[in-house]
């Protein structure tokens, strides 16, 4: 039987599924990381509301706050004057 998760529009944990979503601009690129500590699954976001699958790995070990240093060490090459940093982004993409 497949498994239905439900996520949640926000950097905030949803309380009904257990499953969190955490969103960031990484240096101009929209990215979603969703699932929790121990299991994450990351995603790049369009700007038409779809999300594919990213390719990296998020680490299992990792804990929530330390996402967005994550990501910024990971990608930190494609940083630019104008996109210098990974910035967490809360609501609606």
């Amino acid at each position: 039987m497949a498994e239905v998760l439900y996520y949640s529009q926000s950097n905030e944990i949803n309380a009904s599924t257990g499953v969190d979503e955490y969103r960031f601009n990484v240096f101009g690129t929209a990215v979603a990381i969703v699932g929790t500590t121990g299991r994450w699954q990351a995603y790049f976001l369009g700007p038409e509301g779809k999300r594919r699958p990213a390719d990296f790995i998020v680490p299992a070990e990792l804990t929530r706050d330390e996402l967005q240093e994550y990501l910024g060490d990971l990608f930190h090459e494609n940083a630019t004057p104008r996109n210098n940093e990974v910035i967490p982004l809360t609501g609606n993409p």
